[in-house]
């Protein structure tokens, strides 16, 4: 199994993590994870592949990270219905 960088469960159906390889989605998949959302569009383009192969769902929300109001809003406004409707879901970043 992969050591995946900064990995934490937030709660029952939340995680988060730093960036992530494709090693890692395997990892995430045998744990359960149904779906990633990735904070930073370059390092999602790494595992889109893998994504898809494994049938994880995964969505890109391009934010930047050093703005604390713009991640907060994010996640409270746009992502808390999408994570409860989904299950296990995994956020990350750089």
């Amino acid at each position: 199994m992969s050591k995946i960088k900064n990995f934490e469960q937030v709660d029952k159906y939340l995680y988060r993590s730093a960036k992530l390889s494709a090693v890692d989605i395997f990892a995430l998949k045998e744990m359960g994870i149904k779906q990633i959302i990735s904070l930073d569009e370059t390092f999602a383009r790494m595992i889109a592949e893998a994504c898809e192969e494994l049938n994880i769902k995964h969505l890109i929300k391009n934010v930047d990270i050093e703005d604390n109001s713009t991640v907060r809003n994010i996640l409270t406004n746009n992502l808390v219905s999408v994570i409860q409707d989904n299950g296990p879901t995994l956020i990350h970043c750089k």
